[in-house]
């Protein structure tokens, strides 16, 4: 908490400018608010890491993370780097280790503010300075320095499991999904975040795979009417292809067009233009169902962080940032793919 400033004397306030004034005021209500809390809580912090540390199924039940290692690992990440908060002003009153705990326990379950202030004993917007803060931190860590590239065919090849043995020169497995937000008030965006095929106001988020059902790319969000196609083109996923490449997608994906020039093929299930499949689009459709059921694995787990369930107002200018950070802290989870699945030791 920022230290209290000397009362200034009569002459003092009047030499100061009024920006100086609003600023020392945005302060002085700062520390009034803290000490509200501490009079109100007692100073007393109910919730802690040490609390749940004993027990890796306590730390995943709160955390996504699969254990008390896992934490620990991504801690050490973060206390390399020097922390500038959201809000401008520092927290002190909760240790670093708690403040990950927070902002990681608001992803996982999406506890309101009042409550989150009531289990470290803070007030709400101390809650918001962590939470925004250590999100945009995770985010620098794990999303702009860890999804850069995505990983070439042959890394794809080495890791894939049985089901992509039909499609040896996978570098991608793309999908949509999408994340109701609050109702903007803009009428115009209104309409464009609406989503006819969910039936509410939506962002919509390109995912996508490598064989080994690790989350290689996200995009950033669009408003819930935009095509697949469209974000496809937009969000810049092409540019990591080279020829030779092959994107596994859905009936949505209607990009062989944009990826042709590229010398990048496209593979989707087959569409039924006669009354019935033919024996050979059935065995292609149950071909590129089993290598897609894990990017939809994926978007399951990355759906179990529960602040995706509604992005609410104050929160949405940083939605973007929130779901590529969840998309992360799945990928630091347990592998999706079972100990016992056969992989492809040559294609």
């Amino acid at each position: 908490m920022r230290p209290p400033s000397p009362v200034p004397g009569p002459s003092s306030v009047f030499e100061s400018s009024p920006a100086v004034l609003n600023s020392e005021l945005y302060f002085l209500r700062k520390e009034l608010d803290e000490l509200k809390a501490k009079k109100k809580l007692g100073e007393k912090q109910i919730f802690s890491f040490d609390m749940i540390c004993h027990s890796d199924e306590k730390v995943s039940q709160y955390t996504g993370l699969p254990s008390k290692h896992h934490f620990n690992i991504l801690l050490q990440l973060i206390l390399k780097y020097k922390i500038k908060y959201y809000a401008e002003w520092n927290v002190e009153r909760i240790s670093p280790e708690d403040q990950l705990l927070c902002t990681l326990v608001k992803l996982r379950l999406n506890l309101p503010l009042f409550v989150l202030s009531g289990m470290f004993g803070v007030v709400d917007s101390t809650i918001s300075n962590i939470f925004l803060t250590y999100l945009s931190v995770i985010h620098k860590l794990l999303f702009k320095g860890m999804l850069k590239e995505i990983p070439c065919r042959e890394l794809n090849r080495a890791a894939a499991p049985a089901c992509f043995a039909t499609f040896p020169n996978t570098r991608i497995v793309l999908d949509c999904t999408e994340i109701e937000v609050a109702i903007p008030s803009n009428l115009r965006t209104q309409r464009e975040v609406y989503s006819s095929y969910k039936h509410r106001h939506t962002f919509k988020v390109l995912i996508g795979i490598s064989t080994n059902a690790v989350i290689t790319y996200v995009s950033d969000l669009y408003p819930g009417s935009t095509s697949d196609k469209v974000i496809t083109k937009e969000c810049g996923v092409l540019s990591h292809m080279t020829a030779g490449d092959l994107i596994l997608c859905d009936k949505g994906f209607l990009i062989s067009d944009l990826c042709a020039p590229l010398g990048v093929n496209v593979n989707i299930p087959p569409f039924l233009t006669n009354p019935q499949f033919t024996k050979n689009e059935v065995l292609a459709t149950k071909q590129i169902a089993r290598a897609r059921i894990h990017v939809e694995r994926a978007i399951g787990r990355l759906k179990n962080f529960r602040i995706l369930d509604f992005i609410a107002p104050n929160f949405r200018e940083h939605a973007t940032k929130i779901v590529q950070v969840c998309a992360c802290l799945v990928n630091l989870q347990y592998t999706l793919l079972k100990d016992n699945e056969t992989f492809m030791s040559e294609v």
